[in-house]
């Protein structure tokens, strides 16, 4: 298929071409690692801004669970009866 676009030259030796090949695969390597640590990076540093979210989230449901379970507490809690 490369041959009939005409992006590969048929002249190039075996030896060439499978020392391309190693060399394609180590800048790949590198471009994925590059790409990798980049992605690591901006996960540390959303790290603790997502952790305060998830708390906050937290302390809703378990507001919300209370108040489900035990609607009266409230106004126990304030002193006036209902």
């Amino acid at each position: 298929m490369l041959l009939k676009m005409g992006m590969l030259d048929e002249a190039v030796t075996h030896s060439e071409l499978e020392e391309m090949d190693v060399q394609g695969r180590v800048e790949w390597l590198e471009s994925a690692l590059d790409l990798l640590q980049t992605r690591l990076a901006c996960l540390i540093a959303e790290l603790p801004s997502n952790v305060r979210k998830i708390n906050l989230r937290l302390n809703y449901l378990e507001n919300e669970l209370s108040e489900r379970l035990d609607p009266d507490e409230d106004s126990k809690s304030d002193g006036t009866e209902r």
